[in-house]
C-alpha cells in the first residue's frame, strides 16, 4: 500500500515537471508584442489641409473674349453701386482693370476680328461703362485691327459703335485713320458721332506730325463751325478755332459747304 502511494506521487511529480518545461518553451517561442505608442502620438491631431487660394482674377487666361468683357462690365457696375470707394478699394479696382485690359488687348491682337464683338457688346451697355473700358483698350489697336475699325466708324449700325470706333482710331497716326475721322465729322447722320470725330481731330491737331495734317484739321473745324446743322457741333468748332460763338443757323450759301476730301 505504501509502495503504491509512493509510485503515484512520483508520477504526479513527473507530470508537473514536464508541464513546466513545455510552458517555458511556449513562452520563449511567442514573439514579443510591440510597445504601446506614447501618449503624445495618441493625442496628435492630423495635419491641417492647406488653405484654398483666395478667389482672384487669375483665371482670365481661360476665359473667352466675350466673357472677359462681361466680367469687366460687372466689375465696373458693382463699383458704381457704391456711393464712395475707399482709397484701398480704388487701388484694387485700378489693379483689376489693368489686369482685364492686359488680357483683352492680348486676345484682340491675336484675333483683330474680335474688336467687332467687343464693340457690339459695349454698344448695348451703359455708355459710361463702355467708354471707360474702351479707354483701357485704346493703346491696343494694332495695324491689323485698324481697317476693321474704319469700317465700323463708317458702317456701324449703332451710334455707340461709331463713337467707340472714332475714339479708338484717334490714337492711330496713319493717314487712313485721319481721313476716316474727317469723313465721319462731315457725313455721319448722328450729331453725336460728328461731334466725337471732330473733337478727336481737334486733339489730334495738337500732335500733328506734318503741317498738311494740321492745316486739314483746321480747315475742317472752320467748315463745321459754319455749316454743321447741329448748333452744339457748330459751337464746339467755333470755340476750338478761337472764333466768336454765335447762335444763328448755319449759312446754306457758304462755300465751306463743299466737303473736304483727301487729294
Amino acid at each position: 500500500m505504501g509502495l503504491k502511494t509512493s509510485a503515484q506521487a512520483g508520477v504526479a511529480a513527473l507530470v508537473l515537471l514536464l508541464a513546466g518545461a513545455l510552458g517555458v518553451r511556449s513562452w520563449r517561442a511567442t514573439p514579443a508584442l510591440p510597445p504601446p505608442p506614447p501618449d503624445s502620438a495618441k493625442s496628435a491631431d492630423p495635419a491641417p489641409a492647406p488653405a484654398a487660394a483666395p478667389a482672384s482674377l487669375g483665371d482670365l487666361t481661360g476665359s473667352p473674349t466675350g466673357t472677359l468683357a462681361l466680367r469687366w462690365r460687372d466689375l465696373l457696375a458693382k463699383s458704381q453701386e457704391k456711393s464712395r470707394l475707399s482709397a484701398s478699394d480704388q487701388e484694387l479696382l485700378r489693379s483689376q482693370e489693368r489686369e482685364f485690359a492686359q488680357e483683352m488687348k492680348k486676345r484682340l491682337s491675336q484675333d483683330p476680328a474680335r474688336w467687332n464683338d467687343v464693340l457690339d457688346f459695349l454698344s448695348s451697355e451703359d455708355p459710361r461703362i463702355g467708354r471707360r473700358i474702351l479707354a483701357g483698350l485704346k493703346d491696343g489697336v494694332t495695324d491689323a485691327a485698324e481697317p476693321g475699325l474704319i469700317r465700323s466708324l463708317k458702317n456701324g449700325t449703332h451710334r455707340e459703335i461709331r463713337i467707340s470706333s472714332a475714339s479708338l482710331l484717334a490714337e492711330r497716326p496713319s493717314s487712313e485713320a485721319l481721313w476716316a475721322l474727317v469723313t465721319s465729322a462731315q457725313e455721319d447722320p448722328d450729331s453725336g458721332v460728328r461731334y466725337k470725330s471732330l473733337s478727336e481731330l481737334a486733339t489730334r491737331q495738337g500732335r500733328a506730325t506734318t503741317p498738311a495734317e494740321s492745316t486739314t484739321i483746321d480747315a475742317l473745324l472752320r467748315q463745321r463751325a459754319r455749316v454743321d446743322p447741329d448748333p452744339v457741333v457748330r459751337q464746339f468748332a467755333l470755340r476750338v478755332t478761337g472764333q466768336e460763338e454765335t447762335t444763328g443757323p448755319p449759312n446754306p450759301s457758304s462755300p465751306d459747304r463743299r466737303p473736304i476730301r483727301q487729294h
